[in-house]
């Protein structure tokens, strides 16, 4: 239990967890609440990994709270008035964290929206 107090303010708090078990998925429920395109949900499952350059420090017994884990993820959403959206990501960092990236890519099924066309339908 000691991984989830902070040795400064004795509060809870799981950071030092996570930077020392910096692997594994953590799933991530998503909603949506827009008016354009309805109500609907849908799922992210992240996946958390270390650079071999923040594992080495790690186990080393430094500190690896300035290099954070890579992540990467997929995700799927969904509305009542079928759209439909599904993606994936990486964030990662290279060169001890002196470069950070963010790739993603996503492909929109199909977005149906009645507002916009209800505004195209007016502009007409």
């Amino acid at each position: 239990m000691d991984n989830f107090i902070d040795p400064q303010d004795g509060r809870l708090d799981g950071s030092q967890f996570i930077l020392d078990n910096a692997v594994g998925f953590l799933p991530v429920p998503l909603t949506v609440t827009d008016p354009a395109v309805g109500v609907g949900g849908g799922a992210a499952l992240l996946f958390f990994h270390e650079s071999e350059e923040r594992k080495q420090k790690r186990l080393a017994g430094e500190e690896v709270k300035d290099i954070p884990a890579s992540t990467s993820g997929l995700m799927a959403l969904g509305t009542n008035n079928g759209s439909h959206l599904y993606g994936g990501f990486h964030s990662g960092n290279w060169m001890n964290d002196r470069i950070r990236y963010l790739a993603a890519y996503s492909v929109p099924n199909s977005i149906s929206s009645s507002i916009l066309w209800q505004n195209q339908h007016q502009w007409t």
